[in-house]
């Protein structure tokens, strides 16, 4: 049958002139055409994410709720803990902002994001000011740190407790790493998500900034 369709569609095409062809063609093929094209670019497109340049995956996924800084800079903060994965061709530290902007629509979009990831237990780490230590510690985000200060020695001082006396929270006041990238922070801490079981790579991280 596709035999007969083929030799009818050439027959056809032998007796026409080369505009006629084209007109013919681009009336009777043109859904098919574009049809192959969005195949050809959906297959390069996933060759590109999935083997060429696949997503590192996340050795860390950083939550930022503190003032509204810019996104080369979180990024670059990224760049400078990423020092701590195990193997820098798959694995990174992402830090991504969820601080409040002002623009209502666009502070809607990222709280649905970030409630998203929350929930999937997506997210490591909250970097936030001490209020933001209060009111996550409210809701019940946030998870004791012993089992981070199991692998790392930190200063008391820099401990912010709950009232069972739990450390929920780390200063990093002072952090020359975050300095470098011109964020302020003097009232910046750094929590461990309630979800997340990633005590000893947090306290890589924990290291570095401190350092």
């Amino acid at each position: 049958m596709m035999k007969n369709f083929f030799d009818t569609e050439w027959a056809k095409l032998r007796e026409m002139t080369f505009t006629q062809k084209r007109q013919y063609i681009w009336e009777y093929y043109k859904l098919q055409f574009f049809i192959f094209i969005f195949v050809v670019g959906l297959v390069i497109y996933a060759l590109n994410v999935w083997v060429i340049n696949p997503r590192k995956s996340e050795y860390l996924y950083i939550a930022w709720l503190g003032d509204v800084v810019w996104h080369s800079q979180l990024q670059e903060l990224g760049e400078e803990l990423s020092v701590i994965v195990g193997d820098p061709e798959r694995e990174a530290v992402y830090l991504l902002s969820y601080a409040a902007t002002g623009n209502v629509q666009m502070d809607r979009h990222t709280h649905a994001r970030f409630m998203g990831n929350l929930q999937m237990g997506s997210i490591d780490i909250f970097l936030t000011s001490h209020q933001g230590i209060q009111e996550l510690e409210y809701v019940g985000y946030l998870r004791n740190l012993a089992g981070v200060l199991d692998y790392i020695i930190v200063a008391p001082e820099r401990f912010v407790f709950c009232e069972d006396g739990e450390v929920i929270a780390v200063s990093l006041a002072g952090s020359l790493l975050i300095e470098s990238v011109e964020i302020d922070a003097s009232d910046l801490y750094l929590a461990m998500v309630i979800t997340s079981q990633r005590h000893y790579e947090i306290s890589k991280a924990l290291e570095v900034l401190l350092r």
